[in-house]
């Protein structure tokens, strides 16, 4: 009946520390995005994966794409703003923890608002 958020973060915290490591050590066959990219530009970004796969993009799946983007705009249910802090954790402790993988990956710092 009661949610311990802290815990929540940690557990995850330590799940995706072990998981993105994994994955810059041993990279495998995969296709790395920015979230940032893809909310951006949904359809270029699946048309990134279908190059990538070494498919042409279906026109219509880019429709699809377009459809479904436009069926859900952005904060149709309010604007939601995440901190580390509400989940018990530090932004400095995590940002350092996860710097390996997003220099890796070039994933840039998100700035708080």
């Amino acid at each position: 009946d009661r949610v311990d958020v802290a815990d929540l973060g940690r557990y995850h915290a330590r799940l995706y520390r072990r998981t993105l490591t994994a994955e810059v050590d041993d990279p495998g066959p995969a296709h790395h995005l920015l979230y940032a990219d893809l909310v951006r530009d949904p359809a270029g970004a699946v048309e990134r994966l279908y190059g990538w796969l070494g498919w042409p993009l279906p026109p219509a799946v880019r429709s699809a794409v377009a459809a479904h983007v436009s069926a859900r705009p952005k904060d149709r249910h309010g604007v939601h703003r995440y901190a580390f802090s509400d989940l018990g954790l530090s932004a400095a402790s995590e940002r350092a923890a996860f710097a390996r993988y997003a220099g890796h990956f070039g994933v840039p710092e998100e700035v708080s608002v």
